[in-house]
């Protein structure tokens, strides 16, 4: 951090850097010629490059995961003599935080995997995930572990084409498997972790060009969360400052006055924005290609043909 720019340039004289911009090269060149296993493979690279020049290979690679403490741990999390009225605040407030937490995950996910109904906003089997993550939030906390919930790591296994609950159950089998390697993933530097979320940022980022940035309604919420998310380190933040914005503005711009609107004219007005900004050429070449489309006229040239598609999306 810094005082005056809150978030500066870190030291880029480390070896350390460069080999995490190394990592994040093989994770993007692997991504583009669409190689499976790429993040795997760049996560591997990296890290045995990291060992090897800092001699950091692991003494062991296995480990009995062990039950210390565990009948201590259990006995407590299953107790009732802490529920008190002064904890119902904060109960409210963590259950809060909780809810916003997976429905981001939940909905950028499936707005990344394609599973979302573009038309009705609905996410497919949505109330089964939300079941299963407050079951699995009851059951950590009987094991004294943090929230069992979805992650926006999951990202990963849906880069690689994962979309159904094969997809999960596989991964708890993985899981299952990590406790007895402990000493081996739990060795792995995060210069080798990090290029992986940069790539899966990356890949979210898709999402935005979904967003209607010549209507501030819509644009101001949306980069409320897009900024307050990664500065605030928090998911539960920016979404609640996104939809308290949007719910202010939902009241000063008129929108509850006409609530029944189907969105036509905000579509109507970016697609007015769009042409006041491109240059006089282009809107020329636009109706001349739009005059050209009507039923009178029944030849194409060639040059016409070619740029259609360019000139339809400018």
């Amino acid at each position: 951090s810094n005082d005056e720019s809150i978030v500066r340039l870190g030291d880029m004289d480390t070896i350390e850097v460069w080999i995490s911009l190394l990592g994040l090269t093989i994770l993007g060149t692997l991504s583009y010629w669409d190689v499976k296993g790429s993040i795997l493979i760049g996560i591997l690279t990296v890290t045995v490059i990291i060992w090897t020049k800092d001699n950091t290979w692991p003494d062991k690679y296995v480990s009995h995961p062990g039950e210390k403490n565990f009948d201590v741990i259990f006995a407590g999390a299953t107790s009732f003599d802490l529920i008190n009225k002064k904890y119902v605040g904060a109960i409210a407030s963590f259950m809060v935080v909780g809810i916003f937490d997976v429905s981001g995950v939940l909905f950028g996910l499936s707005r990344m995997s394609g599973l979302q109904n573009r038309d009705t906003g609905e996410i497919p089997g949505s109330k089964w995930a939300f079941t299963a993550a407050a079951v699995g939030t009851i059951v950590a906390a009987m094991f004294g572990c943090s929230p069992i919930i979805p992650a926006i790591e999951s990202a990963a296994g849906l880069k690689e084409g994962g979309k159904t609950g094969l997809t999960s159950v596989t991964s708890a089998c993985w899981f299952a498997l990590a406790m007895f390697l402990t000493p081996l993933f739990g060795n792995i530097p995060v210069e080798a972790t990090s290029p992986v979320l940069i790539l899966l940022g990356a890949a979210m980022m898709g999402e935005a060009s979904e967003i209607n940035w010549y209507c501030m309604y819509q644009a101001l919420p949306a980069f409320l969360c897009l900024t307050i998310m990664p500065f605030t380190f928090s998911i539960p933040n920016g979404i609640i400052f996104g939809t308290g914005f949007l719910v202010v503005l939902y009241i000063s711009t008129g929108q509850f006055m006409s609530a029944t609107t189907s969105g036509q004219e905000d579509e109507e007005s970016l697609r007015r924005i769009r042409q006041e900004r491109r240059p006089s050429s282009i809107n020329v070449a636009i109706d001349a290609f739009e005059a050209i489309k009507q039923p009178h006229f029944k030849r194409k040239t060639s040059s016409l043909y070619l740029h259609e598609a360019t000139i339809t999306n400018l």
